[in-house]
């Protein structure tokens, strides 16, 4: 979230704290994960009810869930409203709450729910997602890939080591995520993906709510690292069909996945479908046209990669730094965790909330100047999913 009505990161804390207090009755607006977590992490908080696009399909426990057309009964747009999803879905269920004659000032998302609310009500940071890299080397080339790997000049493969001295640093500063994701490139490729897998288990059991690893489907990982899966708790393994060419056929993932009882999802609306598009970022070696600034305030992108004890704000920044695609202004902008370590705990809070809020001195990542951003509110160009360079 970046919020231009605030002079500055005090004011906004304070319009925020003063709000959106836990006291207060709140309407969720997406009846998902995000909504279940936020009722689990505060038993306390008031839930009138929760909307939905798709109420008549979806359910939450005890909770009624109504569509967005319930907001037309008087007095219904004066509640105040916590967004549950986020990304794009974000900026679309936004509008439909505007469009309904709710005020902007009334609407907040579960990132800044998670933020604010965290130490002062549940005793520890809260965020909601943190993709910790493994390696960058990929078995496909997606045009749009959200991390460059095609134009990519340089590729990291993290050894386990790294990858779990980063997860040491990131929970040593967060004490909760709601998603913890191991990604690549191709998450599968990674040879010490067991390691890593049994080092979360079992030193962080319990401060995810959901692991999850973002596979092409076309890589089979060794036996090893399928019995370290197989022993997580809350784990997902999403599969993205890209080329349509992921099968329940002998030899391949999602047999090897059943074999151990391992939770997955697969996504088969790519590949081939042409009703099925991504946003175009761009080519990362070209400045873009236009103010930084604004394309920014109107991303909906923010999806924090964790690498060499850094977070980067989102993936295509992420890609275009460690990729050398993109020669930059200046440093990128990141959040270094080891710089956190000596702040006292209501400075390392705003530090970590300026960032991860989107509330930059820059008013930007230097990426910005490069990239064409992620939603409709800011970009209208095109891909079909999945295609190949």
């Amino acid at each position: 979230m970046k919020y231009k009505d605030h002079k500055d990161w005090a004011a906004y804390k304070e319009f925020f704290t003063r709000q959106f207090g836990i006291e207060e009755s709140y309407i969720l607006c997406g009846a998902g994960k995000g909504a279940q977590v936020l009722a689990e992490l505060f038993p306390a908080m008031n839930i009138r009810c929760c909307l939905d696009k798709n109420a008549a399909q979806v359910s939450m426990g005890e909770q009624d869930v109504f569509p967005y057309e319930i907001l037309k009964s008087p007095g219904a747009a004066k509640q105040k409203f916590i967004i549950t999803a986020g990304c794009e879905y974000y900026t679309e269920i936004r509008s439909v709450l505007l469009s309904y004659g709710v005020s902007e000032s009334h609407i907040c998302s579960l990132p800044e729910i998670f933020h604010f609310w965290g130490e002062r009500y549940a005793g520890k940071m809260l965020t909601t997602v943190c993709n910790a890299i493994l390696l960058t080397n990929c078995n496909l080339r997606c045009r749009s890939c959200s991390q460059f790997i095609p134009y990519a000049k340089r590729y990291r493969y993290n050894s386990a080591e790294d990858v779990i001295k980063n997860l040491d640093q990131y929970f040593h500063v967060f004490g909760y995520v709601k998603d913890l994701c191991l990604v690549g490139g191709e998450t599968m490729l990674y040879k010490e993906l067991g390691q890593v897998c049994k080092h979360v288990r079992e030193y962080f059991p319990d401060r995810y709510h959901e692991l999850k690893l973002f596979t092409n489907g076309l890589v089979v990982p060794k036996a090893g690292a399928l019995e370290e899966l197989s022993k997580l708790e809350r784990v997902n393994v999403l599969i993205s069909d890209y080329t349509c060419g992921v099968q329940k056929g002998p030899g391949g993932l999602i047999e090897s996945l059943e074999k151990y009882q391992i939770p997955y999802t697969l996504n088969n609306s790519f590949g081939q479908s042409s009703e099925y598009q991504w946003f175009d970022f761009g080519d990362p070696a070209v400045r873009k046209e236009g103010e930084a600034a604004e394309r920014f305030e109107k991303c909906s992108l923010a999806c924090q990669h964790l690498i060499d004890r850094k977070i980067y704000y989102c993936a295509p920044s992420f890609g275009a730094s460690i990729g050398n695609t993109t020669e930059l202004d200046g440093p990128e902008c990141c959040l270094d965790l080891s710089e956190l370590e000596d702040l006292a705990p209501s400075e390392r809070a705003d530090q970590i909330g300026k960032f991860s809020l989107g509330f930059l001195d820059r008013g930007c990542l230097e990426f910005c100047k490069f990239c064409n951003g992620y939603g409709v509110d800011v970009n209208r160009r095109y891909v079909r999913a999945g295609e190949q360079c």
